[in-house]
């Protein structure tokens, strides 16, 4: 960590020591929820030695701890550039990916110590075939971005091989855990997933009927096994169950939960064999599926001593005597742990956010309320730490509509906690893995739901008492600025101020403009999502905030990547015209250099201080 960022971390933590019921400055505690974490996007590297992540060193760097040392190496791009990704491609060997202001900018490898670097060519990896030294798979999209071949690089050489060629439709390769490609996958004209397999190189490909509605393939320990995420026709929910591709048929019991879709979240695999140990997904927090007893139980006994957290299991390490894990919560930000399987006794790697105290964060309920047809619908609720004066209510959307969020940590709720906001995430109707009475593929449907849940939520939240003045704020991004702008025209009663980062305001445009711009692959599955849009926008449009800007009643803030790709910044300077000329209190910018997201480290900090000023003018 450098020198700058550990000064303003120990007066960070000099002010959390004084009294909790002291006036809380934005800028403080936006530098305390939304500095980059010391450890971020963390593995264990193949032959399980270490624990490779992406931490500060004046700038972001990759570092390695190993684990029968205890010794952490670093290393750093060139030209204060920031490491944002790596690959390590082989037990000796590590890719690294830096950028500057979100472009990429440099590309070099590096062994195990994380020395003697070698610049690389840019490429887009698909499959790193750790069992194959310097060579990877890489997508070629010179053609295509989406219908893309596939070609081997070698990383010595740079030379390329094509290994799999598009025909044209194909929109996944799958390939097994030699980084053979066994599946292709496309969408058919009915709007259906299919797939073909094939045994090796030379062989045709032959269709095989994985489910007609897929959501991951994992490849089990024999190359022709693996286990289909598909739901199946009439079912509301995704189940799993294992597929032989040979014989072109399912054998085994699903694996299903009753209220959840079992949509895969991560593959737990070891980094070194490749072997299947399980896979994660949400419910209502995260859980893992282990396929072996041996693991499940180590499971049980890491839970057992620390039940207050979700206690990942990321891998095994030192022969196998010690497990890797990850312990987080609502109120826990992260830290990695050797956990000694035979006696329990644990060794800390590092904390992700070493500078933040969990006995001083908010917590965070996951909750249902009833809407106005009588459907539960699922929330979080972060209620401000002990001490801290409470100021009102604040909610927050999610984009999407098929996203979710979760119970874990959180740092927008802890930060607005922090500040003394009640913090409401709706997970309203169209939000992913409820399964599809709760989360209908339609895009329409979801942006007419979402409305009469949100509000919903907000009057069950006033009635409950979580707001002084009876009203609330409204923060929404991307399709959750949508939703803020459009219920606070719809209920302009129920808010002081509202908020929208990168929305879409008029529908009709940024479907036309999406549509225009890749009209191949949006029409796979369009009906599916958007339905007879063609004949259908006068409905679009109708449901638009645009069409509504002369019944909002509070202060509006807009704001929007000026490098946005996703949803267009012109979505917000329309919604900003609409309010002026209805004479509404609005104000617009437009951030430079943001894409659809936040970027770097103080643009993210300023964005919330500005938030938290203009929310705290309001109520």
């Amino acid at each position: 960590m450098s020198l700058i960022r550990n000064l303003i971390l120990y007066t960070l933590i000099l002010a959390a020591a004084s009294t909790l019921a002291a006036p809380r400055k934005p800028k403080n505690l936006a530098e305390k929820f939304f500095f980059k974490p010391d450890i971020e996007d963390a593995r264990v590297s193949p032959g399980n030695h270490s624990l490779s992540f992406i931490g500060n060193n004046g700038q972001r760097a990759l570092f390695s701890h190993d684990f029968e040392t205890g010794k952490r190496r670093g290393i750093k791009a060139e030209r204060g550039n920031q490491i944002y990704d790596y690959y390590w491609v082989s037990p000796d060997q590590v890719i690294v990916f830096a950028e500057k202001l979100g472009i990429p900018a440099e590309v070099f490898s590096a062994n195990r110590r994380l020395s003697a670097v070698e610049p690389c060519d840019y490429v887009q990896v698909y499959d790193l075939m750790p069992d194959t030294p310097d060579r990877i798979l890489i997508k070629d999209t010179d053609k295509s971005e989406k219908f893309f071949d596939l070609e081997l690089f070698n990383l010595d050489s740079g030379s390329r091989k094509k290994v799999a060629k598009n025909p044209g439709h194909i929109i996944s390769w799958i390939t097994d855990k030699n980084g053979f490609v066994r599946i292709r996958q496309w969408v058919d004209e009915d709007e259906n997933d299919r797939f073909e397999y094939r045994l090796n190189e030379e062989a045709e490909w032959k269709e095989i009927h994985l489910g007609t509605d897929s959501f991951g393939i994992l490849f089990l320990n024999e190359p022709e096994k693996v286990l289909s995420f598909h739901r199946p026709a009439g079912k509301s929910r995704v189940i799993a169950r294992a597929f032989d591709c040979a014989r072109n048929e399912f054998y085994g019991p699903s694996i299903e939960d009753s209220d959840y879709d079992l949509i895969p979240e991560t593959f737990i695999l070891d980094p070194e064999t490749e072997d299947t140990f399980g896979f994660s997904y949400q419910s209502d927090r995260r859980r893992t599926i282990w396929f072996k007893r041996e693991h499940h139980v180590i499971q049980e006994k890491i839970n057992a001593a620390f039940p207050h957290t979700l206690n990942d299991i990321q891998g095994f390490a030192l022969d196998e005597t010690h497990a890797v894990i990850r312990r987080h919560s609502d109120r826990n930000p992260g830290e990695w742990l050797l956990f000694e399987i035979d006696t329990g006794h644990t060794k800390l790697i590092g904390k992700e956010r070493p500078w933040i105290d969990p006995a001083e964060t908010a917590s965070t309920q996951s909750i249902t309320f009833p809407n106005r047809e009588g459907t539960p619908i699922h929330a979080l609720l972060t209620q401000p730490p002990h001490g801290v004066a409470r100021k009102g209510l604040l909610t927050m959307i999610h984009g999407g509509p098929r996203a979710r969020d979760y119970w874990d940590w959180d740092s927008e709720a802890q930060y607005f906690a922090a500040l003394g906001y009640t913090v409401l995430k709706i997970n309203y109707r169209g939000s992913s893995e409820y399964g599809l009475n709760y989360s209908p593929y339609s895009h329409l449907e979801a942006i007419r739901n979402s409305i009469v849940d949100v509000a919903d939520g907000v009057r069950w939240a006033i009635d409950e008492g979580f707001s002084k003045s009876g009203k609330a704020a409204i923060y929404g991004s991307s399709f959750g600025g949508h939703v803020a702008l459009r219920t606070a025209a719809e209920y302009p009663e129920l808010f002081s101020c509202v908020i929208g980062y990168a929305g879409v305001y008029d529908w009709v445009k940024e479907m036309d403009r999406e549509f225009a711009k890749e009209p191949i692959y949006w029409k796979l599955k369009q009906f599916k999502y958007y339905g007879d849009y063609d004949n259908e926008k006068e409905l679009w449009q109708n449901a638009s905030a645009v069409t509504l800007a002369d019944q909002i009643q509070a202060p509006v803030y807009l704001l929007h990547g000026g490098a946005d790709e996703i949803v267009a910044s012109r979505q917000s300077r329309l919604m900003h015209k609409a309010l002026k000329n209805a004479g509404k209190d609005v104000t617009l910018k437009i951030l430079s250099f943001n894409n659809h997201g936040m970027v770097s480290e103080r643009p993210t900090i300023r964005f919330y201080e500005n938030l938290a000023k203009f929310i705290g003018s309001a109520l």
